[in-house]
C-alpha cells in the first residue's frame, strides 16, 4: 500500500487554490512515482487548517478557494475524496497558519511494480517528464494524465530503474536526492540552465533509464527531456560547477540534525514486539482470526487485545 501526501505553505500562501489543487497533483505523482496506476483506484484525504474566519470575508474565502482547487484536481483526475480533518482555529493572538490543504493519497500496486528512487548505475539516462502550464497557473491535464500512464506502463515493463516526484527545490534537489542512496553521480545536460535547475514543477516526474530509450521518449513525447546522465564519479556537475555527493548530503542532512541525529553513535537495543493471535472456529472449514503486533507493547494492553470477543464467521 502507497501512502503519499502534498502540501507546500508558500505556494499555498500566494493562492489557496493553487495550493491545494497542486498539493493533490503532488500526491498523486508521488504515487505514480512508486509504481502506482494512476487508473486504479486512488482515494484522497484532506488534513485543513486554517486561520479564525470571523467575518473577515478574505478569511472566509481561504477555505472555499482552497476546497475548488482540491475539488477541481480530483475531478480531472477521477479520484475519490474519502473524508478528512478540518479546523478553522487557526489564529493566536497576531500570529495565524498559512491556508493549509494537505493532500494525502493512498491504493495499492503489486510489490513487483515498486520502483525505489535512488540511482542504479552510471550511464544511464535522467529523463523529466515535465508539466505545462498555462495563463492561470493550472496545469494542463492532458499531459500530466498521459505521462502517468507512461511511467506506470514502463515501470511494469521494467524499462525504469528509479524515480522520483520533483518537490521544493525543483529538479536540483530532487537528482541530488535521488543520487544519495547509492552514491551515484549525474552531470546535468548542457541545455539546462540554473533557472530550470530551481524552477517549482509539481506534478513533474523524474525517471532513470537506458540512454537510448531516454533519447528515444524524449523525441515522440511532449514535455520530456533528457536532464542528465548518471556517472561513477559521486558528484553533482552541472557545467563547470562540481560538488561531491558527501558534501551536498552533509548540507542536506544539516536540517534534520537540529531535531535528531542522521546515525546513530552507540548501538541500539531492538524492540521488544510482542505478536498476539487469537483464532475462533465454526467448523473444520470456517475461521477468524485476530493478529496484532505491538512495539513496546504494554501489558494493559496486550490484555485488552487478547479479551476481544471474536466474531465467528457464518455458515
Amino acid at each position: 500500500m502507497f501512502f503519499t501526501h502534498g502540501y507546500d505553505p508558500e505556494l499555498a500562501s500566494w493562492s489557496p487554490f493553487h495550493g491545494a489543487l497542486y498539493a493533490v497533483v503532488q500526491s498523486v505523482a508521488k504515487l505514480v512515482a512508486l509504481g502506482g496506476d494512476r487508473t486504479k483506484s486512488i482515494f484522497n484525504a484532506a488534513g485543513i487548517f486554517f486561520r479564525s474566519l470571523g467575518t473577515d470575508a478574505r478569511a472566509w474565502g481561504e477555505p472555499v478557494a482552497a476546497l475548488l482547487g482540491a475539488y477541481t484536481a480530483q475531478k480531472e483526475l477521477q479520484i475519490a475524496a474519502i473524508g478528512g480533518k478540518d479546523s478553522m482555529s487557526g489564529t493566536f493572538e497576531q500570529l495565524t497558519v498559512p491556508p493549509t490543504l494537505v493532500s494525502f493519497a493512498v491504493t495499492t500496486e503489486n510489490a513487483k511494480h515498486i520502483v525505489s528512487p535512488e540511482f542504479k548505475k552510471a550511464g544511464h539516462a535522467i529523463v523529466l517528464f515535465d508539466v505545462r502550464r498555462g495563463e492561470d497557473a493550472v496545469l494542463d491535464w492532458d499531459v500530466f494524465r498521459q505521462h502517468c500512464d507512461f511511467i506506470h506502463e514502463h515501470m511494469v515493463s521494467g524499462d525504469i530503474y528509479s524515480a522520483r516526484a520533483v518537490g521544493k527545490g525543483g529538479l536540483a534537489a530532487t537528482l541530488a536526492e535521488m543520487a544519495f542512496g547509492n552514491g551515484i553521480g549525474f552531470t546535468v545536460s548542457s541545455d539546462v540552465s540554473s533557472e530550470d535547475l530551481f524552477a517549482l514543477r509539481y506534478g513533474a516526474i523524474v525517471v532513470e533509464t537506458d540512454a537510448e530509450k531516454g533519447a528515444q521518449w524524449a523525441s515522440q513525447l511532449n514535455a520530456v527531456a533528457v536532464v542528465a546522465q548518471t556517472i561513477e564519479e559521486p558528484a553533482a556537475v552541472a557545467g563547470d560547477v562540481r560538488i561531491s555527493l558527501s558534501e551536498l548530503q552533509t548540507a542536506w542532512e544539516k536540517l534534520y540534525r537540529v531535531f535528531s541525529p542522521c546515525r546513530a553513535n552507540r548501538r541500539m537495543e531492538v524492540p521488544n514486539y510482542l505478536f498476539i493471535q487469537r483464532t475462533a472456529r465454526n467448523g473444520a472449514n470456517h475461521s477468524a482470526s485476530l493478529a496484532s503486533l505491538f512495539p513496546f507493547a504494554r501489558e494493559r494492553t496486550a490484555n485488552t487485545i487478547r479479551q476481544m470477543p471474536l466474531k465467528r464467521p457464518g455458515p
